[in-house]
């Protein structure tokens, strides 16, 4: 990959926590293939914190499964160390459940690394990580702000309930045009305060399958369409959720109900001022994110 052809990130220092010493061998050896080199293994949460006192890794692998202190008490106290906060951290198994899913994303975590663990898997994880691309809506910095949080929030849910690593293709205004087709599965979520924030998908059914599979521990021949319906309107108060801690900070709003349909256009706010498409590839799934933006000052002239 570019990231490491160039050798731009061959100096990154990686963590590896994880109590099975196999485990610490398997990784760094992956790791070693792809030309990374400073990789510290430890096996408990102390032995890790000891190391993160004197050093700030790039990257961190966590199991959630450890004695003593787990990987999830492990990781809040990451996302709560401001000097640690920025860490992307990558479990090193999988987030079963909505519950579980739901946890990931409140306490930062980036994604999770599938098994078993192949080369393959670790560069994804290492591109994403490092090598991922910055996509600006054409607008204001604080308008900005509101489509990046969306996006960075959508990937995170998607990394943490897929085990995919989620990219974001492009950023544009919206197109009239996208009234123009149908999806299989369409849902909106408001958020309303000083602003009026909206976020709406499109989803194939593949792929509101596979979601609804992953956050209800489900099997395939076990759903219906009201309960990929339902996963769906969960994963959008996931997402905007997840975007609102920081977006609260310039715009206080609240979330509201979602809702959804079938075999229909994705719903939007055609009156408001900002509108834009957010383009998001997710293994081999690709799905638009309508993000709309009444500001205060277009709420008051209304």
């Amino acid at each position: 990959m570019a990231a490491r052809a160039n050798g731009l990130f061959m100096n990154k220092k990686i963590l590896v926590i994880d109590d099975d010493e196999n485990i610490q061998t398997l990784l760094r050896q992956l790791l070693k293939s792809l030309q990374y080199e400073e990789i510290h293994c430890v096996g408990t949460g102390l032995e890790a914190l000891d190391y993160l006192t004197d050093h700030t890794p790039d990257l961190i692998f966590l199991d959630v499964d450890m004695p003593r202190m787990d990987g999830w008490l492990m990781c809040e106290i990451i996302n709560n160390v401001k000097r640690w906060k920025k860490i992307p951290v990558v479990f090193q198994s999988a987030l079963v459940g909505s519950e579980n899913i739901k946890r990931g994303i409140s306490l930062g975590a980036h994604s999770y690394l599938e098994k078993p663990y192949t080369r393959e898997g670790v560069s994804e994880v290492l591109d994403a990580v490092f090598n991922a691309q910055e996509h600006e809506a054409p607008t204001t910095p604080e308008i900005n702000m509101v489509v990046k949080q969306v996006a960075e929030a959508t990937k995170q849910t998607f990394n943490l309930m897929l085990g995919a690593q989620t990219h974001i293709l492009k950023v544009n205004n919206l197109d009239a045009k996208i009234q123009d087709r149908n999806w299989d599965f369409a849902g909106m979520i408001p958020a309303e305060g000083v602003a009026d924030i909206e976020i709406s998908m499109g989803w194939s059914r593949d792929l509101a399958a596979s979601a609804a599979c992953a956050l209800m521990q489900m099997e395939p021949n076990e759903l219906d369409d009201d309960l990929i319906l339902d996963s769906m309107q969960e994963i959008l108060n996931m997402v905007l959720g997840s975007a609102v801690r920081i977006i609260g900070k310039t715009f206080p709003v609240k979330l509201s109900l979602p809702s959804g349909g079938q075999d229909c256009g994705i719903p939007y706010k055609q009156t408001a001022r900002h509108k834009f498409k957010v383009d998001v590839k997710t293994r081999n799934w690709i799905f638009p994110i309508v993000v709309t933006v009444v500001p205060p000052d277009q709420m008051q002239a209304a």
